[in-house]
């Protein structure tokens, strides 16, 4: 078995939210540079992953923003992710937001 999978008693959450060009991990950062977006989940951690990524690109209006903001793209890390197996790149959002027909 590659990477996680079949790891299915796990749930990753992403905090899209306080967006800035240095890792959250520092111990300094600059002021976001675009407002929040919101919360992901999933069971794929890949795939929460790319979806955060794609929300950020779509909300700021690049095609790719963080190599932009900062000159390091996220794209190498989904791709490398992927390829030894840590999850899949596709994923449906289900916005929980909107109100349901029923």
């Amino acid at each position: 078995m590659r990477g996680l999978e079949g790891s299915l008693n796990m749930v990753y959450i992403n905090v899209i939210a306080n967006i800035s060009i240095l890792c959250d991990c520092a111990s300094w950062a600059p002021p976001p540079f675009m407002d929040d977006i919101g919360i992901v989940a999933s069971k794929d951690m890949l795939a929460i992953d790319k979806a955060s990524l794609d929300l950020v690109n779509e909300h700021y209006g690049a095609g790719d923003t963080f190599a932009k903001e900062s000159g390091t793209s996220g794209n190498s890390q989904i791709d490398y992710g992927y390829s030894i197996g840590l999850g899949n790149r596709h994923y449906i959002l289900i916005n929980t937001d909107e109100e349901k027909n029923e």
